[in-house]
C-alpha cells in the first residue's frame, strides 16, 4: 500500500501499528502511525498532531537479527521424535492366538 501510495504522489499515508513499521521501509513516504479512526480523522482535520514515523529507526530495526527463540519442546521430551511414545506395543493392540 505504501509504494502504490508513492506511485500515485501520495505525500503519506495514516496506517495501524501493524502496517506502519513496514511501510516506513518505502522512501519518500511520510507514514504515521494511528491507533484509531478517530485520532486519524483529528488528525485530518488539523485537531492533533501525530509524529511521522523515522524510516531510519525502522530501516536499523528491520536489519537487526531476531533473537535466539527458546526451544518449542521441553528437554525432556527432546530425546524422543517430537515428543512422541517409545514404539513398544500396547497391550490392547497384542493379538491373541486362540
Amino acid at each position: 500500500m505504501a509504494r502504490l501510495a508513492r506511485r500515485l504522489g501520495e505525500r503519506g499515508v495514516l496506517l495501524p501499528a501493524i502496517s506502519a513499521d513496514e511501510a516506513a521501509l518505502v522512501e519518500g513516504l511520510e507514514v504515521r502511525r494511528v491507533d484509531s479512526l478517530d485520532r486519524a480523522a483529528r488528525f485530518l482535520a488539523g485537531e492533533i498532531q501525530i509524529a511521522q514515523l523515522d524510516s531510519a529507526a525502522t530501516r536499523t530495526r528491520a536489519q537487526t537479527p531476531p533473537r535466539a527463540m527458546p526451544p518449542i519442546f521441553p528437554k525432556s521430551m527432546a530425546s524422543t521424535r517430537f515428543g512422541a511414545r517409545s514404539k513398544s506395543p500396547s497391550p490392547a493392540r497384542t493379538t491373541s492366538s486362540r
